[in-house]
Parts: structure tokens; sequence; C-alpha cells
């Protein structure tokens, strides 16, 4: 009888989400200021969808972040330790030993979320990338960004 109420107590910690993130953007700096553009990401099949599975942990002292998506074009997807930013906010790093989609061999992601008045979820991802010059044998980094919404799944 104890293990079934353990079992009710850790599937009632689990949240489930369908999530779907913009085409990453490039910040590109020059005299005239500061402007996003957006980078030419491959065709991704399921159109940036993916399942976000959120557990609350014990005690409200730590969340787990699991992403499942096929192909996963971005390399976030596993399950990776999510730290409480703020009530309702939290974020996680996603390294990859790739291949990468920004750099040319590991990766590191950095996610943060933060849920909405309708109990959605805002996002925003932020791969390590690196601009490679092959005539100069030279790389820069440069910043990548990605926004995105994930809606609870019910049911």
């Amino acid at each position: 009888m104890i293990s079934v109420a353990l079992i009710m107590a850790a599937a009632a910690s689990l949240t489930h989400y369908d999530c779907v993130m913009e085409v990453p953007k490039s910040l590109v700096r020059d005299e005239k200021g500061v402007t996003l553009s957006q980078i030419g990401f491959p065709n991704v099949s399921d159109g940036g969808h993916f399942s976000l599975a959120l557990d609350a942990g014990k005690g409200g002292r730590g969340t787990a972040a699991t992403i499942t998506w096929p192909g996963d074009p971005i390399q976030i997807a596993g399950k990776h330790a999510a730290l409480i930013t703020a009530d309702g906010a939290i974020a996680f790093a996603a390294p990859s030993a790739g291949p990468c989609m920004f750099t040319e061999s590991m990766c590191l992601t950095m996610v943060s979320m933060a849920r909405q008045p309708d109990n959605s979820i805002a996002f925003i991802v932020q791969p390590s990338a690196l601009a490679t010059d092959e005539q100069k044998k030279t790389r820069k980094p440069f910043i990548v960004v990605a926004e995105g919404s994930c809606k609870e799944v019910t049911g």
C-alpha cells in the first residue's frame, strides 16, 4: 500500500509539455547598434517541436528537465539537472559530445524557462557558437538565441 502511494506522489510531480522553438537568430553588433538576424537553420522535419517533462523532485530543492526531441537538431535532448532561478523559473545547461550545430566538436547550451500566468512556459535557448574563418584559420564566438513556448499536456 505504501509503495502505491509513493508511486502516485512521484507521478504527480511529473508534468509534461509540448514545446515549439522558433528559428534561431544571431545577435549582430556593428557601428549602427545591435540586430537579431535569422540563421539559415536546416529544415527541421518536426517544425521545431519537442517534448519536455519536468520532475519537481523532493522538497522543492531541485528539478529535472527531460527533453525528448527526435533528431535533436540543437543538441538539448536528454535529462538535465535544473536550477530553480525564481518562483516558476528554471535554468539548465545541456552538454553534448556532438555532432553540434554551432561548434566543431562538443557543445553546451543554456536553457532558461519561466512559467507564465496561463501555465505555459516561455523559454530561451542559447547554444555555444563559433564562427570560423577558414582563410585566416581563426574562430570567434558569436551569440545565438532561440525563443519558444511550451503548453502543458493534460489527460
